[in-house]
């Protein structure tokens, strides 16, 4: 029973005395009774029944007295002076009893004739001064009243006696009364301060749930608590507030009721049923229309209870999971971002992952669309792609866009390789489609790497790898189709990569060599230029062809010192040559950005005494979409130099037109996929025609490559190409053929001689086509 702080330590001390002795006095009050019966049926006389009378109607009127008071006193009161007066009543109540039981007992010390009669006196004396201790225990200054009187009385009572007797009865008074007394003060030291730890103990838990009380009306989070069997018990209103139900209604319900089932509700479950605490458990909260999320911790307590705090962590949880959904999508197409496409990957790793397929897909030539468009198109293009991949490729699979024009399809349901090839044909067929952005019809094109895994795990990394794999295949066999992953691939890749460590060495084991293509004038019939072509000789390969090794150099940057080199050895043998022809020179999309070339060009023009004027340097439309106004700015301090500039491929791009329009290129260079099929197909007729008059119309010159039949060379003479270029005029001549020639070695040429038509005649160029003549009068008159 609690005191409020009003009252003072002592106070509240004496209160709890005053309620323990009040405890007692019932039970005190009808033991006494039961002793005075026994009393007057045994020991009382009829001589003397006016005292007993007298005696008996006191003790009535002092039990009723006190039981009165057991029940007027007010146990909850903090009035300090009501709790002073009722103790001293009770004080006086207790000395009233203790002097009527000593007038009882020294009128039957007094008249008892027998030792039986003096045994039950001293028996009923033995317990009254027993039960008075107990009923007075709690309340130190009754007691010692009672048992002081008790003492008194019985030292009055045995002066009666004569000397030999009393001075014994006296003493064994005395003595047991002192240590009764004694046993009083310490019962009530002890008591007292047994008192004095439970009050500071609820002085503490009133504090402690006046600050609960304070926190959970100030704050968001609310106490629960759960018997051994999961059920609520003391339900908060601010419990009930955040559960929208009453405590009523709350009150014996199970805790995990109120969520959603799940593992989160699994995991607060096991946290119950085993006892163990835990902090800050998110669980969805159910019944409501919208999301609600609650935080939720706890610690067991004793008696199997366990208790804890909760908090509405709803918009925090939201907010992190639509952080998650960001972390974890494109923010342009909306697809899965690559952390998402590698999270799926790992757990269907860890799972079983037989039967599952992974797709590349990779946009064919996006990168002009891109450029030529603006980003802004481009960024529409990729959206309504992937829009399509989603739509083709169903509910069942992952769709992730792994960056740039780069998208991968993961099934996560298992299917067969042929309904995996079936979904790569929707997929390619779908992406032919036209597509019309900014008010443009735009074709493209999508090529596929197809990994259809077999194994029942497999490293994600690995997976990936080989759909990669299949995907270079799809785009090395023309692009726009779809390749399967094949150990094949593991072997072409393997070689790949000897190939690239065989190229670090090759430049400076001088393993490279150059042949020249010849170019023939239409006009004059005789040779104006020559195109240096690289060749690659293995010590074990034997000859590699550029196709082969070139855009490997691109990739590992290995293109800039081979490229330095092709310039210095291309103009070294160009100054050797007895006719100064023009030297044509091929340009990488990576050289050009590079900021040594132009340096490497002019030393080695200062270096051969090559006119620069006999310098052309040949670059595709590919080079310039990479950082177009760099890289014309670029050709533009070349053109400063002196040199020529041809656009090699001219045609086969999304964008040739804007090329000559931001450039004035000297030549265009046509390329040799229209030349091939001009015989029988009229648009390839029409487009060289378009590319011939366009040139005369901006005065460039005009170059043919790849022709290799009569009909082609006859055609290009009459519709005005300025120069021709393929195996009809001459294979290309190598160095070692020349140097074979050089040293009178009689040594087959490469090439085919021919007598092609020059302006409806028929010409003999056999003179001009033999490597020989293409040796410096020096090296000539060695042959002699």
């Amino acid at each position: 029973m609690s005191q409020t702080s009003s009252l003072d330590l002592e106070d509240q001390l004496l209160s709890r005395q005053m309620s323990d002795f009040i405890s007692n006095v019932r039970g005190a009050a009808m033991g006494t009774l039961l002793s005075a019966i026994i009393i007057v049926s045994t020991l009382a006389t009829a001589e003397h029944a006016t005292f007993w009378i007298s005696w008996i109607a006191a003790l009535l009127l002092l039990d009723g007295l006190r039981l009165k008071h057991t029940f007027d006193f007010d146990s909850h009161s903090t009035d300090p002076a009501y709790i002073r007066k009722n103790a001293i009543y009770a004080t006086i109540l207790a000395k009233c009893c203790g002097l009527n039981w000593a007038i009882a007992f020294a009128v039957l010390w007094q008249h008892a004739q027998s030792p039986g009669e003096y045994l039950i006196l001293c028996v009923l004396a033995a317990g009254i001064m027993s039960t008075a201790l107990l009923q007075y225990r709690h309340l130190k200054p009754a007691a010692y009243l009672l048992m002081i009187a008790c003492i008194l009385a019985g030292t009055g009572i045995a002066s009666l006696y004569p000397v030999g007797l009393a001075i014994p009865i006296i003493l064994l008074t005395w003595v047991h009364g002192i240590i009764i007394l004694r046993g009083v003060s310490d019962h009530s030291r002890f008591y007292r301060e047994r008192l004095i730890e439970e009050i500071e103990l609820e002085r503490s838990e009133q504090t402690v749930r006046l600050l609960l009380h304070e926190y959970e009306a100030s704050a968001s989070d609310w106490l629960w608590e759960v018997d051994p069997t999961g059920r609520l018990l003391d339900i908060t209103e601010r419990f009930s507030e955040a559960a929208g139900r009453s405590a009523e209604d709350l009150e014996g319900c199970e805790l995990l009721s109120l969520f959603v089932d799940g593992p989160d509700r699994d995991m607060l479950k096991r946290h119950i049923n085993a006892r163990t605490g835990f902090r800050d458990l998110i669980i969805q909260l159910a019944g409501r229309e919208s999301e609600t999320w609650w935080s939720i911790s706890a610690k067991p307590l004793d008696g199997g209870t366990m208790r804890g705090v909760m908090s509405d962590v709803t918009a925090q949880t939201l907010g992190d999971k639509k952080l998650s959904r960001m972390a974890r999508s494109d923010s342009l197409t909306g697809l899965a971002n690559r952390m998402k496409f590698n999270e799926t990957l790992v757990d269907l790793s860890r799972n079983d992952a037989s039967s599952h397929t992974l797709l590349f897909v990779d946009l064919d030539k996006f990168k002009i669309i891109n450029d030529t468009l603006g980003h802004g198109a481009g960024d529409i293009l990729l959206v309504a792609v992937a829009k399509r991949i989603v739509q083709e490729s169903g509910t069942e699979t992952l769709v992730a866009r792994l960056g740039g024009d780069e998208f991968a399809v993961v099934t996560k349901a298992k299917i067969t390789l042929q309904q995996s090839h079936d979904l790569a044909d929707r997929l390619v067929a779908r992406l032919s489609d036209p597509f019309k952005i900014a008010g443009k019809v735009i074709r493209m094109s999508a090529s596929i790497g197809i990994a259809h895994n077999d194994e029942r795990t497999v490293e994600p990394e690995e997976w990936m790898r080989r759909a990669d794999l299949a995907l270079y295949a799809a785009k090395d066999d023309g692009r726009n189709c779809h390749r399967d992953y094949n150990a094949t691939l593991h072997e072409l890749e393997r070689q790949r990569h000897e190939l690239e460590l065989d190229l670090r060495t090759a430049l400076t084991e001088g393993q490279f060599s150059l042949d020249f293509q010849p170019q023939l004038d239409f006009a004059t019939g005789k040779p104006s230029g020559m195109e240096a072509l690289v060749r690659w000789n293995h010590p074990v390969r034997g000859l590699i062809m550029p196709d082969q090794f070139i855009s490997i150099a691109e990739e590992n940057g290995l293109i800039i010192s081979l490229g330095e080199w092709i310039v210095r050895d291309a103009l070294r043998q160009a100054a050797e040559w007895r006719e100064p022809l023009t030297i044509a020179l091929n340009l990488s999309s990576v050289q050009i950005r590079s900021e040594r070339f132009i340096a490497v060009l002019m030393q080695s023009l200062a270096a051969t005494g090559v006119a620069p004027g006999r310098v052309e340097l040949e670059i595709t439309e590919t080079a310039l979409l990479h950082d177009t106004k760099e890289n014309v700015e670029t050709l533009h301090k070349l053109r400063a130099i002196g040199v020529r500039i041809a656009l090699d491929d001219f045609g086969t791009g999304y964008s040739s037109l804007n090329y000559l329009r931001a450039f004035p290129f000297d030549t265009i260079k046509i390329d040799r996929c229209f030349v091939t099929d001009l015989a029988t197909r009229s648009d390839c007729q029409a487009i060289i025609k378009a590319i011939v008059g366009l040139a005369q119309e901006l005065g460039m010159k005009t170059v043919a490559e790849g022709i290799e039949e009569r009909e082609q060379f006859q055609w290009l003479e009459a519709i005005g190409c300025t120069a021709a270029q393929g195996y009809y005029i001459s294979r290309p001549i190598s160095s070692e053929n020349r140097s074979a020639k050089a040293t009178g070695q009689n040594v087959e040429p490469s090439y085919q001689p021919i007598t092609p038509y020059i302006n409806g005649s028929k010409r003999d160029v056999s003179q001009w086509s033999n490597p020989a003549l293409f040796e410096s009068p020096t090296r000539r008159s060695g042959n002699g």
